[in-house]
C-alpha cells in the first residue's frame, strides 16, 4: 500500500516563516518601534488593520490575512476583540478598556498568501482614565448591520447625532459609545439566510440624566420587552432612524443606570505569605427535609382513589336499587308473559288451518274497527308452485 503526499513548498515555507516570526517576537519587538495610540476607559476604541500597516500597497485584495495577540502571549485580553471581514478585506480591533487598566502592547502579524511573506507591526495602547464617565446608558439594537458595518466612523457619528439633536440634547458635549458587540455573540440566533445581517447591540452613554423623550420612549416600548425580537414595531421616533438607514429592534431598547462602584481589590501578599482558604464545614451546609414532599406524594393519590371509589359505589348502589323495584299496575297490564307467545313447534304444519292473528294479543281498538282477515291459500295455487 502506497501513500501519496501533496507537497507544496510555498505553503510549507510560508507557515514555517510565520511560526518562526512568532517565536522570535521578542527580538522583533525590540527592533521595531510600537505605534502608540491613546484610548480611554469605558469608551469603545476601534482600530482598522489594513495592508498599509505592513507596507503593502494593494489594499482590498484577498491575499492578506492578519493575526493579533498580546506581546509575548498567544491571545488577546478579554476586553479586546478582533474581527476580520472578508467583504471589507480589513481586520477590526475593538473593545472597551475597564477602569484601572494599564497600557498594553499588541503584536500584529500579516501574511501575504500570494508570496507567503510575513511582516510584523506593533501597537502600544496607552489607556487613559475617562474624565466624564457615563452614568446613564441607552441600549439599542440595529438589525440591518453587522459588527464590521457599524464600525464606519461616519455611521457612528450619524447614530450619535440622532441622540444629540433629537432624543438627548443635554448630552451633546459628552456623548460616546460605551459598548459594541454583535447580537450573535450575545446569544441571538444566526439568520436563516447567510446574506442577512446578524444585528448589532450598541450602548450610548453620558453623564447627563435621561431626557423626557427617552423616558417616554421607554414607556412606549416596555410592553414589547416580553418578546425576543420585534422588528415589525414602529415607534414615534422611527423616522429619525429610518432616514439614516437604521432599522431598529425596539425589544432590546433599555435605559441603564450605571452605578459608580469603587473597584476594591485585596491587598497584595507579602513575601513568603500564603493565601489561606477556609473550607466549608459539614455542619454549615443546609440539609433539606423531604418529609413534607413524601407525605404529599402519598396523600394525593390516596385521596383521589378514595374519592373515585366512593363515587363508583354510590352509582352501583342506586343502579342496583332500580333493578329490584316492583313494577306498577300500568306496567303489569301491558306486560305479556313469555309463555303466551306461540313457538314454532305449536304452530300447525298447514298454514291454511292456522290463523296467526288469533294467537296475538288484541289491541284496544280492534273491537271498534276490525281489520279483515287475509284469504287462505288455495290448494290449486300451492300445487302449481
Amino acid at each position: 500500500m502506497m501513500w501519496t503526499l501533496n507537497y507544496k513548498p510555498g505553503l510549507f515555507f510560508g507557515i514555517l516563516s510565520v511560526s518562526l516570526l512568532q517565536l522570535i517576537g521578542v527580538s522583533q519587538s525590540q527592533a521595531h518601534d510600537f505605534e502608540k495610540e491613546n484610548i480611554h476607559t469605558t469608551e469603545v476604541f476601534i482600530k482598522h488593520i489594513k495592508p498599509s500597516f505592513f507596507g503593502w500597497d494593494n489594499e482590498g485584495s484577498d491575499e492578506f490575512r492578519f493575526q493579533v495577540s498580546l506581546k509575548d502571549a498567544p491571545d488577546l485580553p478579554t476586553w479586546i476583540h478582533y474581527k476580520f471581514s472578508p467583504r471589507h478585506k480589513t481586520g477590526f480591533l475593538y473593545g472597551v478598556a475597564p477602569p484601572g487598566q494599564s497600557s498594553i502592547d499588541l503584536e500584529l502579524v500579516g501574511l501575504n498568501y500570494s508570496s507567503y511573506t510575513p511582516r510584523y507591526h506593533g501597537i502600544r495602547l496607552n489607556v487613559l482614565e475617562k474624565n466624564e464617565k457615563a452614568l446613564y446608558e441607552v441600549q439599542v439594537k440595529i438589525n440591518n448591520f453587522n459588527i464590521e458595518d457599524i464600525m464606519n466612523s461616519a455611521r457612528l457619528k450619524s447614530l450619535l447625532h440622532i441622540f444629540q439633536t433629537k432624543l438627548w440634547p443635554k448630552s451633546e458635549k459628552n456623548l460616546y459609545i460605551t459598548f459594541l458587540a454583535s447580537a450573535v455573540d450575545l446569544g441571538a440566533r444566526l439568520p436563516l439566510k447567510p446574506d442577512e445581517s446578524e444585528g448589532v447591540v450598541v450602548r450610548i452613554g453620558s453623564e447627563q440624566e435621561f431626557s423626557p423623550a427617552l423616558l417616554a420612549l421607554e414607556q412606549e416600548v416596555k410592553p414589547l420587552w416580553k418578546l425576543m425580537f420585534c422588528d415589525f414595531k414602529r415607534t414615534s421616533v422611527e423616522r429619525y432612524f429610518r432616514s439614516n438607514d437604521f432599522y431598529m429592534d425596539w425589544c432590546a431598547f433599555r435605559l441603564n443606570y450605571v452605578a459608580a462602584k469603587p473597584k476594591t481589590e485585596p491587598p497584595p501578599l507579602e513575601w513568603g505569605q500564603q493565601l489561606q482558604w477556609d473550607a466549608l464545614e459539614i455542619k454549615s451546609i443546609p440539609v433539606r427535609n423531604f418529609t413534607a414532599e413524601f407525605f404529599t406524594m402519598l396523600i394525593s393519590p390516596i385521596l383521589s382513589f378514595l374519592m373515585f371509589a366512593t363515587i363508583l359505589s354510590l352509582i352501583l348502589c342506586f343502579h342496583h336499587q332500580s333493578l329490584h323495584q316492583k313494577p306498577t299496575p300500568e306496567v303489569r297490564k301491558n306486560y305479556m308473559p313469555f309463555h303466551t307467545i306461540p313457538s314454532e313447534r305449536s304452530m300447525p304444519s298447514s298454514p291454511m288451518n292456522y290463523n296467526i292473528a288469533a294467537t296475538l294479543p288484541r289491541m284496544p281498538h280492534e273491537g271498534t274497527n276490525p281489520r279483515p282477515q287475509p284469504p287462505p291459500y288455495s290448494t290449486i295455487r300451492r300445487n302449481n308452485l
